[in-house]
């Protein structure tokens, strides 16, 4: 009870529990994406990266921000922001090499990922955005975010 209450309580808890398994894929994801440059030769390596490193601010913020507010100091908060995205390059290392050994099948699991994360935009985001902006709005956003990282792979 008393380590919880240092850490802010039991939502600040499961927050960073959550976030800390939720890197974990994403980690998944970079260890993949830098094999496939050794077996394709594209450069999804990098771009996976700085996609999901700019994909960790807002998630460092979702666990900084209630710490904070439960009166946790900053030096904490920013532990337990980095300690959330530790898991990533753990979790990439040995996606990596394992990426290595299903070469053979490696664009049916990429086309596997791809397909998963449309569903869960389709099934999950878009209808959760839908019920606090409009549609036009929804679709501006869309449409900024995909041309900024259409962008950052030319820039790649």
């Amino acid at each position: 009870q008393d380590s919880w209450k240092r850490w802010g309580g039991r939502a600040e808890i499961l927050i960073f529990l959550v976030m800390s398994i939720h890197s974990i894929p994403e980690g998944v994801a970079v260890g993949v994406g830098y094999a496939s440059e050794q077996i394709y030769s594209q450069n999804l390596g990098g771009y996976i990266a700085l996609a999901i490193g700019i994909h960790n601010i807002p998630e460092g913020l979702a666990v900084a921000i209630p710490l904070r507010a439960a009166g946790s100091s900053i030096n904490k908060c920013f532990w337990a922001a980095f300690l959330t995205s530790l898991p990533q390059p753990i979790a990439a290392i040995p996606a990596s090499v394992a990426a290595w050994f299903f070469d053979p099948i490696m664009t049916i699991l990429m086309g596997f990922a791809a397909g998963a994360m449309i569903f869960l935009i389709l099934l999950e985001l878009v209808p959760e955005a839908l019920e606090d902006e409009t549609p036009v709005r929804i679709a501006w956003f869309f449409t900024i975010g995909f041309c900024l990282m259409l962008l950052i792979q030319v820039i790649l």
